[in-house]
């Protein structure tokens, strides 16, 4: 779904540069073709956001006190969950990263 999006908004911005070009060379100017091109973009612009981010939450949620007891090893080793999102390092137990949300 991503690529075909990817796919998508390749093709509108070359229709896009295409339409420009021929009405700069008429010398015309059609606002209204450029402008619905350019909302065409955009929309599938933020539709692309939107699936790219659709496990990230808005606000960070926290886990209950109890879920974030840090589990370590026999030697005392702490260990830890790695968000792919932002790189840090949660509980093991943890469901969310506690600084962007995201799933782990």
């Amino acid at each position: 779904m991503i690529k075909d999006l990817h796919m998508e908004i390749n093709k509108l911005y070359r229709q896009l540069g295409k339409e420009f070009y021929e009405q700069t060379q008429l010398g015309e100017e059609d606002r209204k073709v450029l402008d619905k091109r350019c909302r065409q973009i955009a929309k599938r612009i933020l539709k692309l956001e939107r699936l790219k981010y659709a496990d990230i939450i808005l606000e960070p949620v926290t886990e209950p006190e109890e879920a974030l007891v840090q589990e370590t090893t026999e030697e005392g080793i702490p260990l830890y969950r790695f968000c792919k999102h932002c790189n840090l390092g949660n509980p093991v137990g943890a469901q969310r990263c506690k600084r962007c949300g995201v799933l782990l």
